[in-house]
């Protein structure tokens, strides 16, 4: 929009008077008045054209900013979670409980790590987020 409109303040053709002039310095002075008509029209246009490239500018600096700041969130599903027994133990320590199958939302993109991220629902452990190793994990089932 900036760049169309920057174009059209150099090259749409400015409207001028013409026509004969009685002598030299009637003459002069008429391209001198033109020159300055056509300055100033152009000048106008390029003032519209800085303005609608400032505004452009603003608003895709803040499409940027708010690309960075607002993140979708890790991609989650409730999951149920087998444990190996030894990793039953560390959730007795942590938790007070005495299981091998836990349920949470699990984030999804720590499949492909060595700690398996999961927010818990149990009473016990509600709302805590568990970094559970690949080693204590037998099996994870998700819901669709």
């Amino acid at each position: 929009m900036g760049a169309a409109l920057y174009a059209r303040a150099v090259a749409e053709p400015v409207a001028l008077e013409t026509g004969t002039q009685k002598n030299a310095e009637e003459f002069v002075r008429k391209v001198l008045e033109n020159a300055k008509k056509e300055r100033d029209k152009i000048d106008s246009r390029r003032r519209v054209a800085q303005r609608a490239s400032m505004v452009a500018a603003a608003f895709t600096t803040l499409a940027v900013v708010l690309g960075l700041l607002i993140t979708s969130g890790p991609e989650t599903k409730h999951a149920s979670i087998v444990l190996t027994a030894q990793g039953a133990e560390a959730f007795r320590v942590l938790c007070g409980t005495q299981t091998n199958l836990v349920h949470g939302q699990l984030d999804m993109v720590s499949l492909e790590s060595e700690f398996l991220n999961v927010r818990l629902d149990i009473p016990q452990c509600a709302n805590r987020e568990l970094h559970l190793a690949r080693s204590d994990v037998i099996e994870v089932v998700t819901s669709k």
